[in-house]
């Protein structure tokens, strides 16, 4: 070859290279589709008890690079089915996001349908004798510490009397029972009829008092926002022969099955 077109050839050949490398960079910025995984950061929220659950899901996915994290802000999931949901059950999750982001950013979603398996629902207990003795005393504890806290309303609801400023002089528990909802969307729970005994001005005030504490279930949680309280309607023949069972068969006997416990 004529030393004269070396040159020449070189210049081609390393314009074509850089053209070539110049087009691969540009496919890789620009053209190239870049995976993103939809479920990525996704957090699963159950609310309710085993066959009687929902699911909410939320991305909370914070990436360095932050148009992904523009896309993945823009995603909604929905799921299917979503209520009454119980251990084990199989629910699709699919992820509902913003087309024109990933257009803008040449993303290519992935993992935008999936299934997934129900888990870690706590379940309701089949009778009072399946519930632990220390969770019950708790839950005692706070049904008796409600009515310490809301002493004053409750003697105002009761009452009816403006600036009595009482005092609970005494509050005796007379009778618990669990309910075990028959209903759905109901959570089991803890009713506890409370004696009260108030002075104010010189005058002394007996009247009775139901407080409840829902969501009875192996989680063992107290949500103590939860619970709260209702004047006993008991009746003086309920009253005189301790009658309190009856009391709430008549109350709440078509909402609940009614299993009393104990007092020790």
């Amino acid at each position: 070859m004529n030393n004269t077109y070396k040159p020449k050839a070189t210049y081609f050949i390393s314009l074509t290279l850089m053209i070539t490398i110049l087009i691969g960079i540009a496919y890789g910025a620009f053209l190239r589709k870049i995976e993103v995984d939809c479920m990525s950061g996704a957090q699963y929220e159950y609310s309710g008890e085993s066959g009687k659950a929902t699911l909410s899901i939320y991305n909370s996915s914070q990436n360095i690079n932050q148009r992904t994290e523009s896309f993945m802000e823009s995603i909604r999931y929905e799921v299917e089915p979503n209520e009454g949901l119980s251990n084990g059950d199989i629910v699709h999750v699919t992820a509902d996001y913003d087309e024109s982001i990933a257009e803008q950013y040449n993303f290519q979603p992935v993992n935008v349908e999936v299934d997934i398996e129900v888990s870690g629902l706590p379940d309701q207990y089949k009778s009072v004798q399946e519930i632990e003795p220390e969770y019950l005393d708790n839950v005692y504890e706070e049904s008796e510490q409600y009515v310490v806290n809301h002493a004053t309303e409750i003697f105002d609801y009761k009452i009816q009397r403006v600036d009595a400023h009482p005092e609970l002089e005494e509050q005796e528990t007379v009778y618990r029972a669990f309910l075990k909802s028959n209903r759905s969307g109901i959570s089991d729970r803890i009713l506890s009829i409370q004696k009260l005994t108030y002075s104010s001005r010189g005058n002394t005030y007996t009247f009775y008092y139901s407080v409840f504490v829902p969501g009875i279930n192996t989680s063992k949680d107290i949500v103590l926002q939860d619970i709260y309280g209702e004047v006993a309607s008991v009746t003086n023949d309920e009253i005189n022969d301790s009658l309190y069972d009856h009391y709430v068969s008549r109350v709440y006997g078509l909402r609940y099955v009614i299993e009393p416990i104990e007092i020790k």
